[in-house]
C-alpha cells in the first residue's frame, strides 16, 4: 500500500464529466442496445440523496430520484424527472441502474 499526499486529492478525487457507456437492454425478447451518459457521483449527488432522505422521500421513490440524477445528455444536462423513471418498464430501471453503479465503480480494486 502506498501514501496518498493530501494534496493529490485535489486533483484525483475530483468527480469527473460525464461517462459514455453502452448499454444493451433486453425489451419482450428484444435486444436494445444504445448509448446513455452519467454523472459520475460527486458532492452534488450526495447532497440531493441527503436531501432527500432529510424531506421525507419514501423509498419507493428514492431509486427514482437517483437515476434521475445520475442520467444525463452528452452534456451534463438532466434528461429525466423521477416521475419519468416511474413510469419506465421494470427491466429498463434494472438495466439503467446497473450501469450506474458500473460507471462509478470503475478505477476500484478490492484488496
Amino acid at each position: 500500500m502506498s501514501n496518498l499526499p493530501v494534496t493529490d486529492l485535489k486533483t484525483l478525487g475530483l468527480a469527473g464529466g460525464v461517462v459514455k457507456r453502452e448499454m444493451t437492454w433486453i425489451d419482450a425478447g428484444e435486444k436494445r442496445v444504445f448509448d446513455i451518459y452519467i454523472k459520475p457521483a460527486d458532492y452534488y449527488t450526495t447532497v440531493t440523496e441527503f436531501k432527500n432522505i432529510r424531506d421525507g422521500v419514501s423509498e419507493d421513490d428514492s431509486l427514482a430520484h437517483k437515476i434521475s440524477e445520475y442520467i444525463c445528455d452528452e452534456n451534463g444536462n438532466k434528461v429525466f424527472e423521477p416521475d419519468d423513471v416511474k413510469r419506465m418498464k421494470h427491466s429498463l430501471v434494472q438495466t439503467i441502474w446497473i450501469e450506474i453503479i458500473a460507471a462509478n465503480s470503475l478505477g476500484k480494486t478490492t484488496s
